[in-house]
């Protein structure tokens, strides 16, 4: 049926810039929860929406040198938006752009090596395609230099999330 030639047409590549995503980001999130609803339970899904390797994240050759990935490991998002150079505590990062978010996601071992001030909490984030990522910490009023849009400051809240 339309299913075989749905996914030929979902396992196209295309070339956009990073304003297009940002666009049809909210239009293609919506595409994706209806496609889920139609072919399984989102609770269901064996697979996940996205994945990308902690070294993604990091541009400092200090940070680099020091964090090392476990094979295996990686975080899982749901819409891959695109990534923006950013500067913490005078650390360079990668980060995923997420347009929506009201709180910005790093893995535990970024936050232990960047020294952020977190708080302990224990709590579950649950993605799109029905994956659970455990979060333990939470760092609030955190300075991000953006130096790959227009060049700003902000403060932000950060989850910090448990790899398993």
């Amino acid at each position: 049926g339309g299913g075989g030639l749905r996914k030929k047409i979902l396992k196209q590549s295309f070339t956009l810039t990073l304003e297009e995503l940002l666009l049809i980001a909210p239009k293609f999130i919506q595409e994706l929860q209806n496609i889920s609803k139609e072919e399984v339970k989102l609770a269901e899904r064996s697979q996940n929406s996205g994945r990308c390797n902690l070294s993604d994240f990091i541009e400092d050759d200090h940070i680099e040198e020091e964090c090392h990935q476990s094979p295996g490991k990686s975080l899982t998002y749901a819409c891959p938006l695109g990534f923006v150079n950013l500067t913490i505590n005078r650390r360079k990062l990668r980060a995923l752009v997420d347009s929506g978010a009201e709180l910005n996601i790093m893995p535990e071992e970024v936050e232990l090596r960047l020294e952020l001030p977190t708080r302990e909490i224990r709590m579950n984030m649950t993605g799109l395609g029905g994956h659970s990522s455990p979060v333990v910490g939470l760092a609030e009023c955190i300075s991000f230099n953006y130096t790959t849009l227009t060049p700003r400051i902000g403060k932000h809240r950060v989850a910090v999330c448990k790899q398993r």
